[in-house]
């Protein structure tokens, strides 16, 4: 059995390891400031982080890994902003609209972000979209599977769709705007009420509210 001096290492390997792929996230992000998500390669962002590219393959096997990572950070931070909007909404549709139009304000607002879309925009999307634990899947879950919840009790989400499919297709929503910069706020708003809302809404909840 390891004595104790063994796990203490095996400790501070752990949080060396930890410290040093935010570093290399850091000097990531960094590099695509100055550069551009397109034109960032493995080599800048060893050099950014003062390491060799053999060190840097040692916390993550491809450029893509590492932009992958990134991109997951900064949804984090954008799904942080979302719940703070979803907080505030009275009604599961305001909280569709308003979520999904705060979603996109603060992705576009991420120049990080945005140009990792731009250069590839597969970083949004996990290997298996059935996967309830892929990445994105996993993130978009925490923020919106406590309001569909919430609507199947009081009635508003439609008895046909399960939350797990509402996520889906509101995830895939998210993603249609995201690539659209060309849509306005006022513009999400009217397809989301026309198009998405009687999606998800329940009839009943639609007769009483008309």
């Amino acid at each position: 059995m390891p004595d104790d001096a063994s796990f203490q290492n095996s400790g501070s390997e752990d949080a060396n390891a930890v410290r040093r792929r935010r570093e290399i996230l850091a000097a990531a992000v960094r590099c695509i400031r100055q550069f551009s998500a397109r034109k960032v390669a493995v080599e800048d962002i060893a050099r950014e982080a003062g390491i060799s590219r053999r060190t840097l393959y040692r916390f993550f096997q491809t450029r893509r890994d590492i932009m992958s990572a990134v991109a997951y950070e900064r949804l984090s931070k954008i799904g942080h902003g979302v719940e703070a909007a979803l907080a505030k909404c009275d009604t599961f549709e305001d909280a569709i609209v308003a979520g999904t139009i705060e979603t996109i304000r603060l992705a576009r607002a991420d120049r990080v972000f945005e140009s990792l879309v731009e250069d590839d925009h597969t970083l949004i999307l996990d290997p298996d979209p059935r996967d309830e634990g892929a990445p994105i899947r996993s993130l978009s879950a925490k923020i919106w599977l406590g309001v569909f919840r919430k609507a199947r009790k009081d009635g508003k989400l439609r008895q046909t769709i399960r939350e797990q499919e509402a996520l889906s297709w509101l995830i895939e929503v998210h993603r249609l705007f995201d690539i659209r910069p060309d849509l306005s706020d006022t513009e999400i708003e009217d397809l989301l009420r026309k198009f998405v809302l009687p999606s998800l809404v329940s009839e009943g909840s639609r007769r009483r509210k008309a």
